[in-house]
């Protein structure tokens, strides 16, 4: 039973290590990140340097923030107000500017976006259609999903 327990507390110590190490890792590649961010792990980001993380954050596991910056002057920006919650495979897809305020809760399997493919052409698939962006802002304290 000894061996056991030894090695159940070193994978929770590995596991603590790569946490750390992602945390870490995203607070650099960010444009900025406040004090108690959390993630869990099998989150996904995609360029992190358009967003703006704010104090007692947490982003829950296989969450999606997928920034998408597309040709031209425009540049996206995702900002994450003080003490939201992302629930679990949560997607957030921006384009042009999200901001989530302080205190939001945003449940599991939740799709937020600033944008949609456009279909003007019948005869092509509308994943290859362009992207419009008329922006988006989730408000204080509002529960989504």
């Amino acid at each position: 039973m000894t061996v056991w327990k030894t090695i159940a507390s070193f994978i929770v110590f590995v596991r603590r290590i790569v946490r750390y190490i992602e945390i870490q890792s995203f607070r650099s590649e960010s444009k900025s990140c406040g004090k108690n961010f959390r993630i869990e792990h099998g989150i996904k980001v995609k360029h992190p340097e358009f967003i703006t993380i704010s104090d007692d954050v947490t982003i829950n596991s296989h969450a999606w923030l997928n920034i998408v910056p597309l040709s031209g002057n425009q540049v996206p920006s995702l900002e994450i107000g003080k003490g939201t919650y992302i629930g679990r495979f949560a997607t957030i897809s921006c384009v042009n500017r999200i901001v989530i305020e302080e205190n939001v809760l945003i449940s599991d399997r939740v799709f937020i976006t600033d944008a949609f493919h456009g279909f003007l052409d019948a005869s092509s698939p509308v994943s290859s259609q362009p992207l419009y962006s008329p922006g988006a802002v989730v408000e204080k304290k509002l529960e989504a999903g």
